[in-house]
């Protein structure tokens, strides 16, 4: 069991710490207002998600997006969006890397060049 990145153990450690706090009357109140706060969150995610699954499906993005609040064990969301930015991005980006990887290497062929010698001259300041 594994609620928030927390473990069974972890869990009943909190219920006990809240019972020996609150005590039993209050965690009751307190366990109801939690309770209805965990609705009003499940179902504004599930408007989110609908909201957000029409845009992307509008968009031409196919990307589904989680209905539940749960944790994806797959590929996220983000990482999707990141692949299929970086897969529109192709076209430009490779002709980018190759100019500059041309560039860098002008840039070495030209700091192998010796430097030309300076010629000193008398016109400097004299104080």
């Amino acid at each position: 069991m594994d609620i928030l990145g927390i473990g069974g153990g972890e869990l009943v450690l909190i219920v006990l710490v809240m019972l020996v706090v609150a005590g039993p009357k209050r965690m009751i109140q307190w366990a109801y207002v939690a309770g209805k706060y965990a609705g009003q969150a499940r179902r504004l995610w599930a408007e989110t998600a609908e909201k957000l699954q029409a845009e992307l499906d509008s968009a031409g993005v196919d990307v589904k997006v989680p209905r539940s609040m749960k944790l994806p064990t797959g590929p996220t969301l983000q990482n999707q969006l990141k692949a299929r930015m970086a897969q529109a991005a192709a076209p430009v980006t490779a002709p980018m890397r190759e100019i500059s990887s041309e560039f860098n290497a002008a840039l070495k062929e030209d700091d192998t060049r010796p430097m030309p010698a300076v010629a000193e001259t008398e016109t400097t300041p004299q104080l």
